[in-house]
């Protein structure tokens, strides 16, 4: 079974960046589909806790360069300056849309916004809803998305398909003209070739799939970021930039977390309020590892936690989240207390077990501030993208600000380059397949070895024996949902492990035991396609 659909735009992804694409594009009169993996909801941008950092004082000068001057410190030498200076001046004029369209956000009794710090910033400027940020802009833009759909005299110009994986762009003469998708229903019985095989047809397409955490056996991530977008990116000879360098969280929660599932992650804005990080004797730690304590940044926070865990030869450390204050904590993370109850701990009472996770990938599909990539009508925006914001180290809540700031910049693209050109139905099209790798049980081994040997401390020998796991060529033809994103978890590990094994350096998130310091030599950003690698 088969369908074809003709669009002007084909956003595949329903987190921040692809809803607000949506919604901008829709509102400029173009001709939407917007493809979701699974339920609209169900992103990364759900899980959210923490907030964008946007400059304070409406967007002034002072503001943005004090802004960009604390991710610089993070980035680690890596940062496209130019990137990060046009994302971060657009943070004011997210924050002043996303109100417009109903996302909440907390306010002092003064009716100002209220504004938390967190790891790495030199002043408060986060702006959240409680301890659930991610879940409020989701919710806010998804009523808006379909608010415009209702209202739409014509409901075919505004069409959102859930439970749709794609699984191949559409190409002509090295152009974009779209992708392939199959059936994600859950439960759907039936083989592959049985299911409904939908052609999206789109002048424009908007890659807005998310990170990678899947490839790790521990992330804070949903079971929804498989890499997919960047893996098809890759198929189709996309440049692809930064993929040694993946953020992991220092505090997800130590309970409860099984291989494959996310594991609770409890916000850095806790440690911005106050809370402390504690070994198994509830001595503090952090100092000896850094000035700012608990507010380093996550990759010093991390490698700290990490060092103490090999030292006491713990599993875990503890995060006391009682210096808050009970009040404060009730009134601005209801939502990780609650969760942390039904895991049986009452943080009220009790430190938390905290160790790190696969949080945030710096790295992905290159792309500059408005979306384009390295192949032409093909964007990418959010977590997917990579556009030398992050550099090294992601600054804490940079993230959301990335991926507001694209959408709202790639969709006054897209409309600027409608009016501006017409493209005719391209006469030949080519699928390009990515192959599909089986052996479900392999791929959980895989995942344990990137956590092991691709994690938080590297050398060559656990690159090499990454890369040996990756490179065994166990693949079929068998396109089922669980294949193809196999697939993509087995292509996008096998890239983090060739490009760090390739970095001889230790660089921000990026720490090799046999190099442990960084070199200039490597004061370089990684490019990766088919053709090779480029250092820039």
């Amino acid at each position: 079974m088969s369908k074809l659909i003709e669009t002007d735009v084909l956003i595949i992804g329903s987190g921040f960046a692809g809803l607000l694409a949506a919604i901008k594009l829709f509102e400029a009169g173009a001709h939407i589909v917007l493809a979701s993996k699974t339920y609209l909801p169900e992103s990364t941008t759900n899980y959210a806790q923490g907030g964008i950092a946007a400059a304070t004082d409406k967007g002034s000068l002072a503001a943005i360069q004090l802004h960009l001057e604390d991710t610089l410190k993070a980035g680690a030498g890596l940062i496209d300056e130019r990137a990060a200076q046009e994302i971060i001046a657009g943070g004011w004029q997210l924050i002043e849309i996303l109100k417009e369209y109903g996302v909440a956000f907390d306010h002092l009794a003064n009716g100002a916004f209220a504004l938390a710090r967190e790891g790495g910033h030199s002043t408060a400027r986060v702006y959240h809803y409680q301890d659930t940020t991610g879940k409020s802009i989701s919710h806010g833009l998804i009523n808006k998305l379909k608010a415009l759909q209702r209202a739409a005299k014509d409901r075919t110009k505004l069409q959102i398909h859930e439970n749709k994986l794609v699984y191949s762009l559409f190409m002509s003469n090295g152009v974009c003209w779209g992708a392939k998708f199959i059936s994600n229903e859950p439960n759907e019985s039936g083989s592959s070739e049985e299911k409904e095989i939908t052609t999206v047809l789109a002048k424009h397409t908007i890659l807005a799939t998310g990170g990678i955490g899947q490839v790790y056996s521990r992330t804070t991530n949903p079971t929804v970021a498989t890499g997919d977008g960047i893996a098809l990116a890759y198929q189709v000879g996309a440049e692809l930039i930064d993929m040694e360098f993946v953020q992991f969280h220092p505090t997800a929660l130590h309970l409860g977390s099984e291989a494959g599932k996310p594991a609770f992650l409890i916000s850095e804005a806790v440690r911005g309020a106050g809370a402390i990080l504690l070994d198994h004797n509830d001595d503090r730690f952090m100092q000896r590892f850094h000035p700012s304590g608990e507010l380093a940044t996550r990759d010093i926070v991390a490698r700290a936690i990490y060092q103490v865990m090999q030292e006491t030869k713990q599993k875990c450390v503890f995060l006391d989240l009682r210096p808050i204050g009970k009040e404060a904590l009730e009134k601005k993370f209801p939502n990780i207390l609650h969760k942390l109850k039904d895991y049986g701990i009452d943080a009220l009472k009790q430190s938390v077990p905290v160790s790190p996770a696969a949080h945030y990938f710096m790295g992905g599909i290159k792309a500059d501030c408005s979306g384009r990539t390295s192949i032409p009508f093909l964007y990418a925006i959010g977590e997917c993208a990579c556009t030398g914001l992050h550099g090294a180290n992601r600054l804490a809540s940079n993230s959301l600000l990335e991926a507001g700031v694209m959408a709202m910049k790639v969709a006054q693209l897209i409309n600027e380059e409608r009016r501006n050109n017409s493209r005719n139905k391209p006469s030949e099209t080519e699928t390009l397949l990515m192959p599909s790798y089986t052996k479900p049980t392999h791929l959980l081994a895989l995942r344990q070895c990137m956590a092991q040997s691709v994690g938080i401390i590297r050398n060559a020998s656990s690159l090499e024996k990454a890369l040996d796991l990756c490179n065994d060529n166990l693949i079929t033809n068998n396109y089922s949902v669980e294949n193809i994103e196999a697939a993509n978890i087995l292509l996008v590990a096998r890239l983090i492990a060739a490009s760090a094994l390739r970095r001889e350096e230790s660089r921000g998130s990026h720490y090799r035991s046999d190099y442990p310091l960084s070199s200039s030599k490597f004061a370089c950003r990684q490019i990766v396609s088919k053709d090779g690698y480029d250092c820039r």
